[in-house]
């Protein structure tokens, strides 16, 4: 459901309006899901979270392209909301189970009064600029869009695993790390560091409990694995934080290869093991299938049926 969407909302650059209707759907799934899939909000969050500094670093891009001379101001207030929506998912997170309807109202309230405010403020006023700037700025900002599009993703068909969730939750990883690239252009490396070492760690957690359920022989080593990127992490977001300014693009470019790295060598063994051995255990009917328990609920949605 396209929710509260309006013609008055449409700033006239698709592709800014295209991700504005994205946002405005994931926003109101949260109330959809609240009464219906409760289970599914965690994941909606994610996904909104991650879409929101998408789109922002597009904006904030194409408003580079064509030189926007508020561009500065506007990505305050980007920075505000994204701030604002990540306490908000903490508080969902943090609440007990009774307020847990009322939090995602307030995340649903919140975020609606900002994207429309926003929009229909900020967004025009963009958008009227851009309209009427010079040919060769527009050529440059629908340039930089195309080339968002068109960026070749760090992910490949080897890495897949067979088991859709667990392949879905290395694709956010990737998509994660490809944004440190992207965002190194707007200054908000900091915020895709952040965002990348807590959605590792959610994985990890997640990985970790499914192989304890099944008993899997690697577990302790796998975890070694996940405890040693953990320790390594902060590493990573200290060289970038003490760096000059003039080398921080490069020591991004360092990150960005030592991580994707890292995740390949890790799906590609540690990961492919695990994976194996899943379905093997699911083939034999360990994961509970037959009996529909306890562990058929926890295994089902790794698994493609």
């Amino acid at each position: 459901m396209l929710y509260l969407w309006n013609a008055r909302l449409e700033t006239g650059i698709p592709k800014i309006d295209e991700q504005h209707k994205e946002l405005f759907r994931q926003v109101g799934n949260l109330l959809d899901q609240t009464k219906a899939k409760a289970d599914r909000i965690p994941e909606t969050l994610d996904f909104l979270g991650d879409y929101v500094i998408k789109h922002f670093t597009d904006e904030q891009g194409m408003q580079a392209a064509v030189r926007y001379p508020k561009a500065a101001a506007h990505k305050k207030m980007h920075t505000a909301f994204t701030s604002e929506l990540k306490n908000l998912k903490k508080k969902f997170e943090t609440a007990g189970d009774s307020l847990k309807f009322e939090v995602v109202t307030e995340i649903n309230h919140t975020a609606i009064n900002w994207l429309k405010d926003h929009i229909m403020v900020n967004d025009q006023e963009f958008a009227a600029y851009y309209r009427r700037h010079n040919e060769a700025g527009r050529d440059r900002a629908a340039a930089f869009g195309a080339q968002a599009q068109a960026r070749p993703g760090l992910w490949r068909a080897e890495y897949e695993t067979g088991l859709p969730k667990l392949d879905a939750q290395h694709q956010k990883l990737v998509r994660r790390i490809e944004a440190l690239i992207s965002q190194a252009k707007t200054g908000q490396v900091t915020e895709a560091l952040n965002s990348l070492g807590e959605g590792a760690a959610r994985h990890f957690k997640s990985e970790e409990r499914v192989q304890a359920a099944i008993g899997y022989p690697a577990a302790g080593e796998h975890k070694k694995c996940h405890d040693a990127f953990a320790r390594k992490y902060p590493a990573f977001k200290n060289k970038y934080e003490t760096a000059c300014s003039g080398d921080r693009p490069e020591v991004v470019r360092k990150l960005n290869q030592a991580l994707v790295g890292w995740v390949k060598d890790h799906i590609m063994t540690w990961d492919q093991d695990f994976a194996s051995y899943y379905q093997k255990r699911r083939r034999t009917g360990v994961s509970g299938r037959a009996g529909r328990g306890f562990l058929y609920r926890l295994f089902h949605p790794w698994s493609k049926d």
